[in-house]
């Protein structure tokens, strides 16, 4: 069993928060599978990658999100042309009532001992109870799991794959 099967097997039924780089690669994906290496903010992954980050999503019965999640996910499909917009619209509001909002308010996630290092949004993530975190940032991983949370890291998926 891969590292990534123990993971997922842990945290099937408690859940997991799907950062934002992996949650936009989500909704460009689902948009146009093509333009995952085309949009600059996706150009970092393939259709490999798509395909697996979006299996590993849908084996969850909860997946979690947080307002800065989806406050950024709109923010950065905004890069794309505004010709686009009314589609990637149309995913993102599939997408996001497919997830469960947990909500801290800001002025606890900015007392966070990791606020000035890794900002709101990672903090907010971090506060995520009992759910896998699931990232495709190596710095924010190793942060995390110094902290003693389990973290699957778009890398062991590609180890897996190897």
């Amino acid at each position: 069993m891969t590292y990534s099967e123990i993971l997922i097997q842990k945290y099937r039924s408690k859940g997991i928060v799907v950062d934002t780089n992996l949650l936009l690669l989500l909704a460009v994906g689902l948009y146009d599978i093509k333009r995952i290496a085309s949009f600059k903010r996706t150009s970092k992954f393939d259709v490999q990658i798509f395909a697996a980050v979006k299996k590993v999503v849908e084996q969850f019965e909860q997946r979690f999100t947080t307002p800065y999640i989806i406050t950024e996910l709109d923010n950065w499909a905004r890069y794309l042309r505004e010709n686009e917009w009314q589609a990637i619209s149309s995913i993102t509001q599939q997408l996001v009532p497919s997830l469960i909002e947990v909500y801290d308010q800001s002025s606890r996630i900015v007392r966070h001992a990791l606020y000035a290092n890794i900002g709101i949004t990672d903090c907010s993530i971090e506060l995520v109870q009992d759910a896998l975190i699931f990232t495709d940032d190596l710095p924010f991983s190793k942060r995390m799991e110094r902290r003693g949370r389990d973290v699957l890291n778009v890398a062991h998926l590609v180890l897996d794959q190897s």
